[in-house]
């Protein structure tokens, strides 16, 4: 989808050859899911487009929604995972396959051509996969290690990882308010912080055999990364997934052992033409991994738990918590900082918790209580979009579009009343009257809400407080590039609450 208006613009191919460069690994990429998609079989055949190519178009929202529901949504963001196994496949079978020609092993480090090799392979699987921020963050530490065996010299983990930050930071920095770099940042630091602190204790300790440190790495890696980035989903999308340890534990193992070998496998064999057998192992693979996320789903195992929405300041105890975790050096430090901002963080959403009334241009209701249930209601069919976090929310039939409506709303009445479109200056407009405090002596003021002004507002939230229910003011247009003023200054429209 989109927003904002449609302009017109000149057809015809690309000018330049950055911009022709462009489309023409865009329609390569597009080649590859489609071929994919269709040697993989049926069944997981979206799923392995989407690893391969970046492409989601071809997987099934069911499938999108229990990858979400059951905490496996990771693999379908490009990322360190698909970056490390590439990258790592890729050096490993190039550095032992030099090591077997002898005159070329005793005279010159075989290493550094298998780094360089794998370098090239994750440049190409970061364009061949569209570039997203994850992507980007994992390549540029990849570049880190490879370039660091090119040089003869130790790849530190958290400077590259501190290096991949500003190196994004400086090409897109609006994308520290995304989701995307903010999970796969914390869920990165985190794991690197605990295998740096368990590498340290591991030294004075006897080796663990091969089998035993993988299952103990297999259960750390999922239960640390699901700790990090559970505040960031909560914030943006108001789900957790509550089996998301379980379904990384059943689903890993299918990944790192059956198919990132299949997978590169049909790498290897696909300039001879051997690779749609082994694309069809791959996709039963993949089959088996959505299987655990349905199983683990909570829209097939459980009801959606309900959870009060988090306030930006408890987001950010909580990034603060697990940085203070990525730099501090003592292990008793660690604990104590990421648990005190972590129960700050708790003190402070369980207090800020209210009732909430959300009119989205979309023409819906929406009242979200303070323990986080959410009530949808169609009032009018409208073309705009709903709140990201509410999309999956059930219409209730308690109202019927178009027409008049009165709900209760705690101890709130809401009624509805329906008027014509706005057409021209002064004629009707549909109406939401909101009394406050119903059965008080003391009542606070009514409210009226005009969906004129919901359509120019893009959306009016009114908020609990001591007072009543209080309009939450948005930010104002200004310089940024990002929200920059409209020709007409919508801001200086008079407002109708009374």
């Amino acid at each position: 989808y989109v927003q904002g208006r449609c302009r017109g613009g000149s057809l015809g191919p690309p000018q330049g050859i950055l911009r022709r460069l462009v489309l023409t690994i865009a329609k390569w990429r597009r080649q590859l899911a489609v071929y994919v998609d269709s040697a993989a079989g049926a069944r997981a055949g979206g799923f392995a487009a989407a690893l391969a190519s970046g492409d989601r178009s071809f997987m099934t929202h069911s499938d999108q929604d229990a990858l979400r529901g059951s905490g496996l949504a990771h693999l379908l963001a490009i990322s360190g995972l698909h970056m490390g196994i590439v990258g790592g496949l890729v050096f490993l079978m190039t550095w032992r396959g030099l090591s077997l020609i002898e005159p070329l092993a005793l005279r010159y480090p075989v290493k550094k051509p298998a780094a360089f090799a794998a370098l090239l392979s994750c440049m190409m699987y970061l364009l061949i996969s569209g570039a997203s921020v994850s992507t980007q963050r994992a390549f540029i530490m990849a570049a880190i290690l490879f370039g660091a065996v090119l040089i003869d010299r130790t790849a530190l983990s958290l400077r590259s990882l501190a290096i991949a930050m500003i190196a994004i930071l400086i090409l897109a920095p609006w994308s520290v308010l995304s989701p995307g770099f903010q999970m796969s940042f914390s869920a990165t630091g985190a794991l690197i912080a605990t295998y740096e602190a368990w590498q340290k204790h591991r030294k004075g300790t006897p080796n663990l055999g091969r089998i035993s440190f993988w299952l103990k790495s297999l259960l750390v890696t999922s239960f640390v990364s699901s700790l990090a980035t559970m505040p960031f989903a909560v914030y943006h999308f108001g789900r957790v997934a509550s089996f998301g340890l379980l379904a990384n534990l059943a689903a890993m193992p299918i990944i790192s052992l059956i198919s990132a070998p299949l997978a590169a496998m049909a790498l290897i064999l696909a300039p001879i033409g051997a690779d749609r057998f082994i694309l069809r192992a791959f996709g039963w693979s993949l089959g088996w991994v959505l299987e655990v996320a349905h199983l683990f789903s909570d829209g097939v195992t459980t009801d959606r738990p309900s959870i009060p929405q988090m306030p930006s300041v408890a987001l950010c105890l909580f990034a603060f918590g697990i940085a203070s975790y990525c730099v501090m050096i003592d292990r008793w430090g660690r604990v104590i900082s990421i648990s005190v901002a972590s129960a700050i963080a708790l003190i402070v959403w369980s207090g800020s918790t209210r009732d909430r009334l959300h009119w989205s241009p979309s023409g819906e209701l929406f009242l979200e209580y303070s323990n986080g249930d959410v009530t949808r209601l169609q009032f009018r069919k409208a073309k705009g979009l709903a709140p990201l976090a509410f999309v999956d929310v059930a219409r209730s039939d308690l109202c019927t579009p178009n027409l008049a409506c009165e709900i209760t709303f705690e101890d709130v009445e809401i009624r509805f009343e329906p008027g014509l479109d706005s057409a021209a200056e002064g004629s009707p407009d549909d109406m939401l009257l909101i009394n406050q405090d119903v059965g008080h002596a003391e009542a606070a003021p009514q409210l009226r809400i005009v969906w004129s002004e919901v359509a120019d507002e893009n959306g009016i939230t009114l908020e609990r407080r001591q007072t009543g229910l209080v309009k939450l003011e948005k930010p104002k247009c200004g310089s940024r590039i990002w929200r920059r003023c409209p020709k007409s200054d919508r801001s200086q429209v008079s407002h109708t609450f009374e």
